[in-house]
């Protein structure tokens, strides 16, 4: 549902003509209260169409959040499995198996954002953000390139993400 802004501008140039008449009619009469009625319609369709824009402009910022949501989602959960392979592998340790909760939770975060309501989007979006960066950082230690206590700070964030919801 686009909105031209341009439909706003041509009601506003319809709006000043029909005022710009309506100065120059008598204040008494029929034809002064038509002019008037119409300048309310005319006022009534410019706040439905500024109505409208808004609306517009929130969907296509809601749509945009919903795709890095999925994104990030799905990179997450492709991080998480990466980190279980190589924890099933052998080529980390086993308590990294522990990272599929990060994964788990980036799935359900994918497969249940289409029944979400709108309310809490930010939230969504910053929760997906976190649990991507804990899944980047989870990496990075399991294979040696952070020392191993930043472990603790991934191990906490993750919990972080649980606990927010």
């Amino acid at each position: 549902m686009d909105v031209d802004l341009s439909e706003a501008e041509e009601i506003q140039q319809r709006l000043r003509a029909q005022h710009r008449a309506l100065g120059e009619k008598p204040r008494q009469g029929a034809e002064y209260q038509d002019a008037v009625n119409g300048l309310l319609r005319t006022t009534v369709e410019l706040l439905d169409s500024k109505d409208r824009a808004e609306k517009a402009a929130e969907e296509r910022r809601r749509l945009a959040a919903v795709r890095t949501i999925r994104m990030v989602s799905a990179v997450t959960a492709g991080v998480a499995a990466l980190v279980l392979v190589s924890a099933a592998a052998g080529w980390v340790s086993r308590w990294w198996l522990l990272m599929g909760v990060s994964g788990l939770l980036a799935l359900v975060d994918l497969g249940a954002e289409s029944r979400r309501p709108r309310i809490g989007q930010d939230r969504r979006l910053l929760r997906a953000v976190a649990l991507a960066a804990t899944a980047a950082a989870a990496v990075l230690v399991a294979f040696g390139a952070l020392p191993g206590w930043c472990a603790v700070i991934v191990v906490l964030a993750v919990l972080g993400v649980l606990l927010s919801g």
